[in-house]
């Protein structure tokens, strides 16, 4: 498992994305227009849970740019938080975080190693299927509950794509209507290339509870549940959206694509699109914004 402390490095960035200043700014805008739609940095369920465990240990796994764990050691002072990644490239510089976060690099595809087996009283991750490779599932769990101290607590926030509408609004009726996304060309472009290899979300036949409750995982309950996010495009949030479209339509072409003219085709004509629809007044994005919850055994 790489490790920033002892000076190793992961043998592969698995991250689809881009690392550069405009992707995380990109991220830090993110962060703050979901929180906001939440209410909330870390589930309240979790925060009341906390509040008994002094000097608690929390992982922030997939950090990015570590503004969710900056966010917490400012909310709890008395915790110790560690960020981990596969990359450092968009690590906030050292004189900028408080004195109770540190950094380091992780694969969370390889073995947890055994400084951090056990370690942990919450575990934060946060969009990691839609950026991270096609990956079964039950690896992470296994992983994420080998991070967890006994009945540690674990938060999995991710978007319910492909499930993502358009919003329109019609200033002289003052009607709005919600269209299914699934006439979008970017998904049309999606069914073309089969992104169902790569994306892996909790499907209703196999909810985020059986998945984390099976022995193997050792998680004794969790649960999850579903935040309608509205996303108009004005503003902050026009950046943020058309960002994350064609982020979207980019990591589609360079991983599914590249053999797939039709796709290629098809994907470049969504970038359009959404750029076409960030400029019209009254047109937005709607979609589930999914938060997992789940504790280790005892």
């Amino acid at each position: 498992m790489a490790n920033q402390e002892n000076g190793t490095t992961p043998k592969q960035d698995t991250y689809l994305l881009t690392r550069n200043t405009n992707e995380s700014l990109r991220l830090t805008a993110q962060h703050y227009f979901l929180t906001q739609r939440q209410g909330w940095l870390i589930h309240p369920r979790i925060q009341e849970a906390l509040k008994d465990i002094p000097n608690q240990q929390i992982a922030d796994l997939a950090t990015g740019t570590g503004i969710w764990a900056l966010e917490v050691a400012s909310l709890l002072p008395n915790a110790h938080v560690t960020g981990l990644d596969i990359s450092s490239a968009q690590f906030p510089p050292d004189w900028s975080r408080p004195k109770n976060v540190t950094f380091g690099l992780l694969d969370l595809l390889e073995e947890v190693p055994e400084s951090y087996r056990s370690r942990f009283d919450f575990v934060h991750v946060r969009l990691l299927l839609s950026a991270g490779p096609a990956v079964d599932k039950s690896v992470f769990i296994t992983h994420f509950s080998q991070f967890l101290k006994p009945g540690g607590w674990l938060q999995w926030d991710e978007l319910t794509y492909p499930n993502m509408q358009t919003v329109i609004h019609d200033p002289v009726t003052n009607k709005t209507m919600i269209e299914d996304m699934a006439n979008h060309v970017i998904f049309k472009a999606v069914k073309v290339v089969d992104m169902k290899t790569k994306v892996q979300w909790f499907s209703p036949s196999e909810s985020f509870a059986a998945a984390l409750t099976r022995d193997k995982a050792e998680f004794c309950e969790a649960w999850s549940a579903y935040i309608p996010v509205k996303m108009w495009v004005s503003g902050i949030e026009t950046n943020v959206a058309v960002a994350v479209m064609i982020q979207m339509t980019d990591m589609i072409s360079k991983f599914f694509g590249r053999d797939n003219p039709e796709a290629l085709k098809q994907l470049e004509e969504a970038k359009e699109q959404v750029k076409k629809e960030s400029s019209e007044e009254g047109v937005g994005y709607a979609f589930n914004w999914w938060v997992g919850v789940a504790r280790r055994s005892l």
